[in-house]
């Protein structure tokens, strides 16, 4: 009888223990929601990605050592396009077909932005865009794209408005902008009316035209690699123009390949290193490293889809893609290590930074020659003046 008694107590003991381990389990697994980041991990841009994926992992965990979204866990899902167009699309359908995944920070190259876009918008996923200057943002109240960094047009602006007022340039040529940045450049200089500006159809043509029309200066936009051996040509021909180059040139791959002259070029980015003593310190202690300049923007970009996945959750009582959009479209403020965020109707950001890096010593990132700041396309609202800070 005592060793029935005896098992009894064992079994029930046993009952209690399960109940309590399993109460134990589930209060520790809460529900899980994502955040997708694409870069390149591998190749020649990969310090460029890493220098993204330690900002976004040190936004998660932040987040989820103060207890999550509204209850919820987020996980990152990072994916390398080793800033391959092809893969970067491929990367997009991946993460589309998660339902966890709440929106997308990417992809930090021009070109893979532009190839991956589409397939966000086709399924409703919200991408937070980074290094994507050239992205045509068409303005509608159901975009899902949006732009944290600038525009061609903000750079190119910034570029000459730095042109004419630091350098004093009289004689400038530009050189691979697209129409509607060109028009905007054009329409500028025939305010100013003291600056002669010609545009050439390819690099070639200026490099050959070059030695009987010196100019004091040229606008360029072009990727880095290109960019590189552009400057080596133009030197090898004796002029000493200014080279001012928008975000294709903010890479290390630039300075590298271009040696000795990439010195004395400028370039206009968004990407900027903070001057944060506790991110640092956070971000150290995470990646063994100190922040590169697309840190900043990548950690907000993570803090702009947690903000936007905790109201989904509050509006509708779960996280959604529908309800993150209308989060990022409502245009309010987040205060974040860059400033201030907001985006207008179109997906861009509102009053975005630029700043103009000179490189000097062959090191990168170049030292900060001027900061402005603008409101989308307002450049010529402001009596034909970007707002300079």
């Amino acid at each position: 009888m005592g060793g029935v008694k005896s098992t009894a107590r064992r079994i029930l003991f046993a009952s209690i223990l399960s109940m309590v381990l399993s109460a134990c389990l589930f209060r520790v697994t809460p529900p899980m929601v994502k955040i997708g980041l694409v870069a390149p991990f591998e190749g020649l841009y990969r310090a460029i990605g890493y220098d993204a994926l330690f900002a976004v992992r040190l936004a998660l965990r932040e987040r989820n050592q103060a207890g999550g979204v509204a209850g919820y866990r987020v996980d990152l899902v990072a994916l390398d396009d080793s800033a391959e167009p092809q893969q970067a699309q491929e990367q997009a359908r991946e993460l589309a077909l998660d339902p966890q995944v709440m929106g997308v920070i990417g992809h930090l190259r021009d070109e893979t932005t532009l190839a991956a876009a589409p397939v966000y918008h086709e399924q409703g996923l919200p991408l937070i865009a980074l290094g994507a200057p050239s992205l045509v943002l068409d303005g509608n109240d159901q975009t899902t794209v949006f732009r944290l960094d600038a525009d061609q047009s903000h750079t190119a602006l910034s570029l000459l408005d730095y042109a004419r007022s630091d350098l004093r340039v009289k004689r400038l040529a530009l050189l691979g902008f697209r129409d509607d940045v060109m028009d905007n450049l054009l329409e500028a200089v025939r305010e100013f009316g003291d600056m002669e500006i010609r545009t050439y159809p390819s690099a070639r043509a200026l490099l050959d035209g070059v030695a009987r029309d010196a100019r004091d200066a040229i606008l360029y936009a072009g990727a880095d690699q290109s960019g590189a051996q552009f400057i080596d040509s133009l030197r090898e021909t004796g002029s000493r123009s200014v080279l001012l180059g928008d975000q294709g040139l903010d890479t290390p791959i630039f300075v590298a390949w271009a040696g000795r002259e990439a010195d004395g070029v400028v370039y206009a980015s968004s990407n900027v290193l903070v001057d944060d003593p506790e991110f640092i310190a956070q971000y150290r202690g995470l990646a063994a490293t100190d922040p590169g300049p697309q840190a900043a923007l990548a950690y907000d970009a993570a803090g702009l889809l947690l903000r936007a996945i905790e109201e989904s959750i509050r509006r509708q009582g779960l996280p959604t893609r529908r309800g993150v959009l209308e989060s990022l479209r409502r245009g309010e403020i987040y205060v974040g290590l860059t400033g201030d965020v907001r985006f207008d109707q179109n997906g861009q950001r509102v009053n975005t930074p630029v700043y103009l890096y000179r490189i000097e010593s062959g090191r990168y990132p170049g030292v900060v020659a001027r900061k402005y700041s603008h409101s989308y396309f307002s450049y010529h609202h402001s009596c034909g003046h970007p707002h300079t800070l």
